[in-house]
């Protein structure tokens, strides 16, 4: 539909603009307000289809957007699978489990050194 407008609005706009302005030579006023007019509108539609359309586009991108920046259930639940995921490795091997724990304490130790060094 994109295509169908751009070439009918592209010919509106490269001949039947134009054409418009041939029987007048020269604007009278009234013509001429006429002609500004048309300007303005036609201008402002534009506008406001080049600023509406591509949000009515990502409607659906921008509210999931949103919504993840005001909630983390998302990211709640991603975590949540990660954990499970994690859980069961740990399970299946427990030397795995023993080596999360080790880093674990000295992830710890290296923090309290380093709040007690500040």
């Amino acid at each position: 539909w994109i295509i169908k407008w751009g070439i009918g609005l592209t010919i509106v706009i490269v001949i039947l603009w134009p054409v418009l302005s041939l029987p007048a030579r020269v604007f009278s006023s009234g013509y001429f307000t006429f002609w500004a007019v048309i300007s303005i509108a036609w201008g402002t539609i534009g506008s406001l289809v080049i600023i509406i359309l591509p949000l009515i586009e990502s409607r659906e991108t921008i509210q999931r957007v949103l919504v993840g920046m005001f909630t983390n259930d998302g990211v709640a639940e991603r975590l949540e699978e990660i954990n499970s995921r994690l859980r069961a490795i740990m399970s299946a091997m427990p030397e795995a489990e023993r080596l999360y724990l080790l880093e674990k304490e000295r992830a710890k130790k290296k923090e309290a050194v380093h709040v007690n060094d500040v």
